[in-house]
């Protein structure tokens, strides 16, 4: 009886010759297929989610609109608008983690670390350019000093993306994409506070120690994304 089943399986799902097999290995034998590194980031820009090039275009419509109805407090609200940047590269180096689709791409011709690395390059050139630009026109709006600018802008953007790159390292879970969110807002809501009712904090003395904090938070956010492709290469190999 099994062997009647089993024979009845095999010619149920019997797959059918292949056509054209020999043509096929014939008209590729031998050739090898390249691809240009300036053409695989431009591919991978193609995969990068829409939500993320949307959150990049309000912050750029932001700094415009800022830049009209701010002028006094221009690089206030334009540091309480970083930490929602900051989530484009979060949630960009979220997506193979939390999805567990790191292991799948790690086996591909491209790994995991070739992927990632090439999205967050191209996300961080645009965060870069995005940054520039809201420090340029802060700076046309105001008296502040070009460096004083910049690190009132920069260390809302680093504090945001070291807490959630440690909590996707430590969780991994597709939940701590509203945890990011969350951080973000609360740093956005904390750069304001700061502005109303700790102003001791911001003024020019004090610039250097935030420039000390940034330069801080710099090293942890770089350490942060070597902890987390560690974490997935243990993955792959337990």
């Amino acid at each position: 009886m099994r062997k009647e089943m089993k024979q009845a399986l095999e010619n149920a799902f019997e797959a059918q010759k292949p056509l054209g097999k020999q043509h096929f290995l014939k008209e590729h034998k031998g050739k090898r297929y390249y691809i240009r590194m300036d053409e695989f980031i431009l591919l991978q820009t193609g995969y990068i989610r829409k939500s993320t090039w949307m959150i990049s275009t309000v912050v750029f419509l932001i700094g415009i609109a800022a830049s009209r109805l701010m002028k006094p407090e221009i690089i206030w609200g334009l540091s309480a608008v970083m930490p929602f940047l900051a989530l484009t590269l979060v949630s960009e180096w979220m997506r193979s983690i939390a999805y567990r689709m790191f292991e799948l791409e790690q086996a591909a011709r491209f790994s995991f670390k070739s992927v990632a690395l090439a999205r967050l390059g191209i996300l961080g050139v645009v965060n870069f350019l995005l940054f520039l630009f809201c420090l340029l026109l802060g700076r046309m709006q105001t008296d502040m000093k070009f460096f004083m600018a910049a690190v009132y802008l920069a260390v809302p953007y680093l504090v945001t993306v070291f807490l959630g790159l440690w909590i996707v390292r430590k969780t991994g879970f597709r939940e701590s994409e509203y945890i990011c969110l969350g951080i973000a807002a609360a740093v956005s809501a904390l750069s304001v506070l700061l502005r109303l009712s700790a102003k001791i904090l911001l003024t020019a003395e004090a610039v250097k120690w935030w420039g000390l904090l940034a330069l801080v938070l710099l090293a942890l956010v770089i350490g942060e994304f070597y902890k987390g492709l560690e974490k997935t290469e243990a993955y792959i190999w337990n």
